[in-house]
């Protein structure tokens, strides 16, 4: 199918994109962003963080900096990217108690772009 045969308005597109993204896969924030390299002064600021350690157990984080830093490295073609990030813990209103204590984060949105209708 190609972007022409759609007949849904850009804010169409959005509305079901938040519903996809953060209802039925449950992440807590999206948005789209150019596949472009990131600039200078950001990529400098990830290199330090990582050679802080900062990162943590994360040792994934510091795999392929220079992939992380320009997108099109890795899928040439693209000229946007939708980004996805969730919660580390939960809502106040959402119990950190399921099912022998862990908590799986449930269904909740609120991605940019989100909507009650």
């Amino acid at each position: 199918m190609s972007p022409s045969q759609f007949s849904h308005s850009p804010d169409d597109l959005r509305l079901t994109l938040d519903r996809l993204i953060t209802l039925e896969l449950g992440f807590a924030w999206w948005g789209i962003a150019p596949a472009e390299p990131v600039d200078e002064d950001h990529a400098d600021a990830l290199r330090a963080w990582l050679a802080a350690g900062r990162h943590g157990e994360m040792g994934w984080l510091a795999n392929h900096v220079d992939l992380r830093l320009d997108p099109r490295k890795v899928l040439p073609d693209a000229r946007s990217i939708i980004v996805v990030a969730d919660r580390y813990a939960p809502r106040e209103d959402e119990s950190t108690a399921v099912d022998g204590g862990a908590y799986d984060g449930g269904a909740g949105g609120g991605g940019a772009g989100a909507s009650t209708a």
